[in-house]
């Protein structure tokens, strides 16, 4: 394994984003000799994931430090309006 590889594959494993099922398929995606960093590349796949867990679950994973919408309102304050209506 090239020394490339092995930073690839440190980055995939040290990941905290890309889920553990997806690590070694998703180093076959990292481009050794694109001009784009690795890290770089793991950092796009990170947010692929990311991204990827928010169109199912409708949030961001822990850790993502992904740009919040201003129009985007928490789960507690929906909770507390409804109860606040029923009361």
């Amino acid at each position: 394994m090239s020394t490339k590889q092995n930073e690839a594959q440190t980055l995939l494993n040290n990941s905290k984003l890309i889920p553990e099922p997806l690590k070694a398929k998703w180093i076959s995606r990292i481009n050794f000799e694109s001009e784009i960093s690795i890290e770089d590349q793991v950092k796009a796949l990170e947010t692929e994931a990311a991204e990827i867990h928010h169109s199912i679950t409708g949030g961001y994973p822990e850790g993502y430090g992904a740009e919040t919408n201003e129009d985007e309102v928490s789960s507690d304050d929906v909770a507390n309006a409804v109860v606040n209506n029923l009361i």
